[in-house]
């Protein structure tokens, strides 16, 4: 019969006997003495395991204390205090080392041995033999070339899972409807405050919540003078948006407004061709077509063409920028009222001339000129060339 204390209930009376018999701050003056400490495991299997337990603990204590010894330096208590962090469950500096330069070799190895290399004996061709000469499904032995470059990748059965995946909610009608709505306000926000704070400027200001236009006093400061030509930029360029959104009432106000306040484009600005093709003889073409097709359900009554009459002056000045250029490419920037000045600078891109082709073109046939879109107009000697 085991007799359990009274303050733990469960712990035997013989734990504390052990646990004084093991201590390791207990000192044996001679073997003989430590001898007649030691005590033979308990015939319990209960009390076994215990006393195998402590004395397992009680070793590893020693062990410890041993080492710390051997690093301890009254000299220098940091040394001292590293060596105990070290030896109580610490790494040193140099382990971590050796450990990240072993996982890199492995992995260098496992990549050399397994990936595509010109080296290896399997490599597949890519020919294009398979595909039309594509070169993307080339095969040779039965492998094809993905399968060889991708055989370390395991298969994704659950999308949701994969790493990095962000799992999004499923698109419903009524999820669809609610993002078009805020998409809507975001839009009608921006807007707003554009009419309330920067109208008739070109843009609002967001940190001075005011208008601005383009830098009289620098005109070098393409930056902004490329785009604002102090025409109303932002409010033409919602024409088409307010149409799209479904606002009529907006869409006729801002029409209103375009004819009210800019009228035409005779303005000593210098803008860039790029800029104002896309966002002001664009905008000008789909809110003209917006308000007078009927299959677009926007129409606006009382609409007699006005956008169209001031795209068609707009593309006139912007038609400048084709003449004396040596290669058929547009100067990159005209002066509305000017055309191309002299100091101009020729450094430009075929984009210039190639984002031109749907602006130019839905002109062409909207007002039955052709010289928008016949290379003829825009510059002779590459007709003569063609």
């Amino acid at each position: 019969m085991v007799e359990l204390s009274e303050d733990t209930g469960s712990r035997p009376v013989e734990h504390d006997v052990w646990m004084r018999d093991l201590d390791l701050d207990s000192t044996c003056t001679s073997s003989d003495s430590c001898t007649e400490t030691e005590e033979s495991p308990p015939q319990s299997p209960q009390l076994g395991v215990h006393y195998t337990r402590l004395t397992q603990e009680a070793a590893h204590r020693q062990r410890t204390t041993r080492l710390v010894s051997l690093d301890r330096d009254d000299n220098n208590p940091d040394i001292n205090n590293n060596a105990v962090a070290a030896n109580n469950g610490g790494i040193r500096p140099w382990v971590l080392l050796v450990i990240f330069w072993v996982v890199q070799l492995v992995i260098s190895s496992t990549i050399s041995s397994n990936g595509v290399n010109a080296s290896s004996s399997d490599q597949v061709t890519d020919t294009g033999e398979n595909n039309g000469g594509s070169g993307n499904s080339a095969h040779k032995g039965g492998k094809s070339y993905n399968q060889q470059y991708f055989r370390q990748l395991l298969p994704i059965k659950d999308p949701s899972k994969a790493p990095g995946a962000v799992v999004t909610e499923r698109m419903t009608e009524a999820r669809r409807l609610m993002l078009r709505k805020e998409a809507k306000d975001m839009f009608l926000h921006g807007y707003h405050g554009y009419l309330n704070n920067a109208f008739p400027k070109d843009e609002l200001n967001p940190v001075a919540c005011s208008g601005r236009g383009p830098d009289r006093q620098n005109p070098n400061n393409i930056n902004v003078n490329d785009v604002l030509g102090d025409f109303s930029l932002t409010l033409i360029d919602a024409l088409d948006t307010l149409a799209v959104m479904r606002e009529p009432e907006l869409f006729h106000q801002a029409i209103d407004m375009v004819k009210r306040y800019v009228h035409d484009f005779n303005i000593n600005s210098r803008v860039q061709v790029f800029e104002v093709n896309i966002r002001v003889l664009g905008a000008l073409l789909s809110g003209h077509l917006y308000a007078s097709d009927p299959a677009l359900k926007s129409v606006v009554k009382g609409y007699k063409g006005e956008l169209l009459t001031m795209a068609e002056d707009l593309g006139k000045r912007l038609m400048k920028a084709f003449e004396n250029t040596p290669t058929g490419i547009p100067w990159p920037r005209v002066n509305l009222r000017k055309g191309v000045l002299h100091d101009e600078s020729s450094e430009t891109c075929a984009a210039g001339a190639g984002s031109l082709l749907l602006e130019f073109g839905v002109l062409s046939r909207l007002t039955g000129d052709r010289s928008y879109e016949v290379i003829e107009a825009f510059h002779p000697r590459l007709a003569r060339d063609s």
